[in-house]
């Protein structure tokens, strides 16, 4: 049996046989929309009022009326209210729908050139004015809850609409651990540099989303080193705990790629009712040194290793390169027949690996963001898109023959709202 460097001892057959284990079959409602007692979705809009509820909207507008009458004075400035502020959410969204979100107001407001539905909405002046002054939190109290929360700009609304998200929607058999990239190179302290992402600069957060669907349930911001402290170890598999957390005991799988993937984690997971399957980075001292990249050994070839509970696996897609797969959910040798000879473990996770690849596809397709030099703004801009994706994934879901011969029925969810 193959010995490791920190000797973990992997056998060559499986340890589990018979009929389909138990962690294997998902306990409780599996992609359910669960809405509260009398609430009944009619319109898109409806779905979209989950998420940005009247309670955040009133708060921004009381801190958005509190930093204009700040810098402009009370009697300069009309004061915004909850319907103005949804109409100016609404032109945000529908520019994003047009794809015009990156135009020029003047073209947006243009007679000539720009769609009626802005010039009727609200005047370009007051666009530009809310736009200005749109604020998410008391800005007199922010230097101090900024010294402990670099989030504090826009915290309250971020884990109000994070709430939300968790509440309304039941994700199916499988859920998609991953990160997103919002795109911002102005000056934010927790920004990052990630070259392989579309928009390279921006700031990270961390996702639980529905395999399927991309339904976002659950985003974890990362902030970067506090206090100027070293990074902590393991941060990879603590965000995947603390964003499964809600799924516990209901024997639902975990797909996560190399940066969180472990034996820990596969054992944590394991040990709380939820199983796993990643990739695996080829530096762990658990791994094998025969399921290493090697090339005496032949292309799409398979050499597998198993403990009671865990498997892993070492493919060789082409000569002189190996994928290493962890799974708790898979125990046999189970090789799909076609050219590639792929092991089912590798299957299953290509096949639900593209939960938050799906949902960030969604948000680059219509996106709202405006160039900004604000980095809460565009956080929150990114909030209209998850809320907007989620309130698409929700009405498909209550009405799963709507527009169902349309080809993209997202673009006619996105018209239907402009209308409302």
């Amino acid at each position: 049996h193959p010995v490791t460097k920190d000797n973990t001892v992997w056998f060559c057959d499986p340890q589990v046989t018979g009929k389909t284990p138990a962690h294997n079959i998902i306990k409780g409602a599996v992609n359910k929309v669960i809405l509260p007692p009398g609430k009944i979705i009619e319109e898109p809009i409806d779905a979209f009022r989950l998420y940005m509820n009247d309670t955040i909207i009133n708060n921004i507008v009381t801190y958005t009326n509190q930093e204009a009458s700040r810098v402009m004075g009370e009697n300069c400035f009309k004061p915004v209210d909850a319907v103005e502020i949804e109409a100016f959410f609404g032109l945000l969204l529908t520019a994003g729908h047009m794809k015009m979100n990156n135009v020029n107001t003047k073209r947006l407001w243009s007679k000539l050139y720009g769609p009626l539905i802005f010039r009727a909405t609200m005047s370009e002046k007051r666009f530009k004015q809310i736009l200005r002054y749109i604020r998410f939190d008391d800005k007199s109290t922010r230097s101090v809850r900024r010294a402990k929360d670099k989030l504090a700009a826009i915290r309250d609304v971020w884990e109000a609409v994070n709430k939300n998200l968790n509440k309304y929607y039941m994700p199916g058999e499988s859920i998609t651990v991953d990160e997103q990239l919002v795109g911002f190179r102005g000056r934010c302290p927790f920004k990052q540099y990630i070259p392989s992402k579309p928009d390279k600069y921006g700031m990270k957060i961390f996702w639980v989303n529905d395999s399927t669907t991309g339904y976002p349930l659950y985003g974890l911001p990362y902030l970067g080193k506090e206090n100027g402290t070293r990074a902590s170890p393991n941060l990879g598999e603590r965000i995947v705990e603390t964003l499964c957390s809600p799924y516990y005991g209901t024997n639902r799988n975990v797909t996560c790629d190399n940066y969180f993937t472990t034996l820990q984690l596969a054992k944590n997971l394991k040990s709380n009712g939820l199983t796993v399957v990643g990739t695996l980075r080829k530096n762990k001292a658990y791994i094998p040194n025969n399921f290493l990249p090697n090339r005496s050994r032949d292309e799409t070839s398979s050499i597998f290793g198993f403990t009671k509970h865990i498997t892993l696996v070492s493919y060789v897609p082409k000569k002189g390169k190996a994928v290493l797969l962890l799974s708790t959910m898979h125990h046999g040798k189970c090789v799909v027949d076609d050219l590639q000879n792929k092991p089912e473990i590798i299957v299953f996770y290509n096949g639900t690996k593209g939960g938050t690849d799906i949902m960030d596809q969604m948000a680059h397709g219509y996106s709202c963001k405006r160039r900004t030099n604000r980095w809460p703004f565009t956080y929150f801009m990114n909030l209209l898109d998850i809320c907007g994706i989620a309130a698409y994934t929700v009405f498909i879901k209550s009405f799963p023959n709507w527009h169902n011969k349309k080809m993209d029925k997202r673009h006619f969810f996105c018209k239907k709202w402009q209308k409302n």
